[in-house]
């Protein structure tokens, strides 16, 4: 029951006083998160950030971007829009332990990634959650 809450308190739309928002130093990629999550120590190198839920440690979002590597995971296309009209691949994993859902852009030489991860018991309570933050992730605009 306490998920649940949780995640329906998380659900509005960003940002509003239930949502910060993560704006990355280095390559200026953004994403709405709920307030109460606590972030992880940054890579020396500034190309990311972890979240964790305040309660459950195991369930995380996450966003990185790195330049000059070779893009993985964008050899069907596009399958998803973000809000700002950027075109990504959205991926569903589905594990025994762990699912995560996976947002990937590939723009100016710069490969985004942006991950909800959870239990596989709770996927689909907190696909809601991950794919909201997904619409509102945002790049720099060259």
């Amino acid at each position: 029951m306490c998920v649940l809450i949780s995640v329906s308190a998380c659900s509005a739309h960003p940002p509003s006083s239930n949502w910060k928002i993560y704006q990355n130093p280095r390559y200026g990629f953004t994403f709405p998160y709920p307030h109460q999550w606590q972030a992880q120590p940054p890579p020396e190198n500034q190309d990311g950030q972890i979240f964790s839920h305040p309660d459950r440690p195991e369930i995380q979002i996450q966003g990185f971007a790195q330049s000059q590597v070779e893009p993985q995971g964008l050899e069907n296309g596009p399958n998803f829009v973000t809000n700002q009209g950027i075109k990504a691949v959205l991926t569903p994993t589905l594990e025994t332990t762990t699912s995560r859902l996976t947002l990937r852009i590939y723009s100016h030489q710069v490969y985004y990634v942006w991950e909800g991860r959870s239990p596989s018991s709770e996927f689909a309570q907190y696909y809601p959650l991950f794919e909201q933050i997904a619409r509102e992730y945002t790049i720099p605009v060259k």
